[in-house]
């Protein structure tokens, strides 16, 4: 509940620019459909500029641009679907002490190549699937 009045206390004023970090953090699935539904329609009623930050990748895609930073420096920036497209596919990097065998995994249950290098294991999944267990993280590089 906090995080929604903090929300809707930002959006009070009617900014040209609405600075958000984290905008969904905290929220339960519901009040995040709604949260992004409302931030389109501020966004193209009102013709606002939203600038955030965000770790996932689903809410990355609403956007028009997106810069990704790595320690502090712009490594990337453009439209979510042109980056996809520079990335050939969503990436997924897993980090274990067990790559050999979740590599041994992934050929033989998903028929996903992969690369692997020393306690990671990098794919490049096809079209349409995606993964984010815990213990992932997207690499744009």
């Amino acid at each position: 509940m906090r995080r929604r009045v903090e929300l809707a206390k930002g959006l009070l004023n009617h900014p040209r620019v609405l600075l958000m970090d984290e905008p969904s953090t905290g929220l339960d699935p519901a009040a995040r459909i709604d949260l992004w539904s409302y931030l389109r329609k501020v966004r193209d009623r009102d013709n606002v500029t939203i600038l955030m930050t965000t770790h996932l990748m689903d809410e990355a895609e609403h956007c028009d641009r997106i810069a990704i930073m790595d320690h502090g420096k712009k490594i990337a920036q453009d439209t979510p679907s042109n980056l996809r497209a520079q990335i050939g596919g969503d990436v997924v990097l897993l980090t274990t002490d067990h790559a050999d065998t979740i590599q041994a995994g992934l050929q033989s249950t998903l028929n996903i190549e992969s690369k692997n290098s020393t306690t990671a294991c990098a794919s490049n999944a096809s079209a349409g699937m995606s993964s984010s267990p815990k213990s992932s993280a997207p690499s744009p590089v």
